[in-house]
């Protein structure tokens, strides 16, 4: 087995530390000043719930500000958690009745002692994370009828059910990982950790430190592993569409790595298809994160990254079906390549997207050149869409200040037709409309995926910029700038 890389992985030194001094204090426990400690932990847990019920009650009462500001300060700050949390603590260090309980309460404050703690109480049981995956997906047909049965029920009693499925089943993976080293499921709870994890769950400050991790012993221990595919869409799916912050940040960098270091050609591709993606995301910025200079670059970075990707897996298909591009079909790395390339020479920022066709409401295809005659702002909105239907006055005043130079192209992703031109004929919209499907190629290729979103366009049809979610009156002095020829940190000469 190859030596595990210094990668930040819960070290299994630390672990094993812990497990030790745990022990040593768990010979002769104070089971008396484990109660009274418990009875700290419980007692905040009642007292929280109790203060945060009136507050609730409080909000939703139908009194004027002033009143219900008089209330909050009545009912004083919320209850003390530092108590509680030193006795959780010391419940731990007992190895107590209701040390998993404690350990559960610890994990809003200090998840690393917290999830150390609840590895070793939990300990490497196989059982506990089986349980959970057939209990989650109610069938093992869902699951997969191949998952591995523990050899033998585990020497120690099942867990108290108080303690969360996901919780208990978190902890028994890390102790697989990172107890046993030569554990014979280590492979399937490192999987788990990526599949089954829950980065946005209520029971955990940073989940995605788990999938992370996981991703990261599997690299070191099995250099040839051949699921990375799969286990980069997951992964990614985790990130839940941030492209932003550090765990977007660590993703990227880990996946990138896969692009040179994976053993199967396969997973080479698929991880430089999927850093290419990331790239292309941050170049996209549609929130105004990143400088003008660095999105240029990220942008070539994902051509070279892209370019090529399908060499020795042309017609190998990606194992997983990736709604990122063209069609949610698992696609061939060939396509997959080509998708990549027409997305960032057409709607990525310093693209070209002149070429690109879309229909009318009539049912008339018109290529975008078109329209790039002007300074061009496509508006991807639909009649479901709140914020695109109140954008609708600061567009008609856009379009009267600058009759000339600007023009404006609608597009649609409403279900049907009918209801776009029932609106529009009770609506004054002076500017062009198509109608084209939400999950269509041509949404799909501008990576739409919020409403209102909108692309700045100069004469010639390349992409200046996008915005998503973002009020039309702030974009103005990007489109004033634009219009002037000034110079405009939204495209510096010389960037192509």
């Amino acid at each position: 087995m190859p030596p595990m890389r210094n990668n930040g992985l819960v070290p299994v030194v630390l672990l094993a530390a812990f497990v030790t001094a745990s022990s040593a204090a768990s010979i002769e426990p104070d089971a008396r000043s484990s109660r009274d400690h418990w009875q700290i932990v419980q007692a905040y847990i009642d007292d929280r719930a109790t203060w945060t019920e009136k507050w609730k009650a409080i909000s939703d009462a139908e009194l004027d500000e002033s009143e219900k500001r008089r209330r909050r300060t009545q009912l004083g700050p919320a209850p003390a958690r530092s108590p509680a949390v030193e006795a959780a603590k010391a419940v731990i260090q007992n190895r107590a009745d209701r040390a998993l309980e404690a350990a559960q309460f610890l994990l809003g404050d200090e998840q690393e002692h917290a999830m150390l703690a609840l590895a070793s109480l939990v300990g490497p049981d196989w059982s506990v994370i089986r349980d959970h995956i057939l209990n989650t997906t109610g069938s093992k047909a869902a699951s997969g009828a191949d998952l591995p049965r523990p050899p033998s029920p585990p020497d120690r009693p099942d867990p108290p059910t108080a303690i969360a499925s996901i919780v208990r089943a978190t902890a028994a993976a890390n102790a697989i990982l990172y107890l046993s080293q030569n554990h014979e499921y280590r492979r399937q709870a490192a999987e788990f950790l990526i599949e089954y994890s829950e980065p946005r769950s209520a029971y955990f400050v940073d989940g995605f430190v788990y999938p992370y991790r996981a991703a990261e012993a599997l690299s070191s221990l099995y250099p040839n592993y051949d699921e990375w595919p799969r286990r980069i869409y997951q992964l990614k799916a985790k990130l839940a569409g941030r492209r932003s912050g550090p765990d977007f940040e660590k993703l990227n960098t880990f996946i990138a790595s896969l692009a040179t270091i994976a053993g199967d050609p396969s997973a080479r591709a698929s991880a430089r298809y999927f850093t290419a993606l990331l790239l292309l995301e941050k170049a996209d910025d549609e929130f105004g994160i990143y400088p003008i200079d660095k999105r240029h670059a990220w942008r070539r970075r994902a051509l070279e990254l892209a370019t090529g990707l399908s060499a020795g897996v042309t017609n190998e298909r990606l194992t997983v079906a990736h709604p990122g591009v063209g069609t949610s079909e698992r696609r061939t790395y060939a396509d997959l390549e080509a998708d990549l390339l027409a997305m960032i020479h057409t709607t990525t920022l310093g693209g070209n997207a002149s070429s690109l066709k879309g229909r009318r409401l009539d049912g008339t295809v018109e290529p975008l050149s078109t329209y790039t005659d002007r300074l061009l702002l496509i508006d991807f909105w639909a009649t479901w869409c709140g914020p695109c239907i109140e954008a609708i006055p600061h567009l008609r005043e856009l379009a009267k200040q600058f009759p000339d130079d600007l023009r404006i192209l609608a597009i649609s992703v409403d279900d049907d037709v009918d209801t776009v031109s029932q609106f529009l004929a009770e609506t004054s919209v002076p500017w062009k409309n198509w109608h084209l499907a939400q999950e269509g190629p041509f949404v799909r290729q501008w990576r739409v995926n919020a409403y209102p979103t909108y692309v700045l366009i100069d004469r010639g049809g390349n992409v200046l910029n996008r915005y998503s979610l973002t009020p039309i009156r702030h974009i103005s002095s990007d489109i004033e700038q634009a219009i002037a020829g000034t110079p405009n940190p939204i495209r510096p000469s010389g960037v192509p």
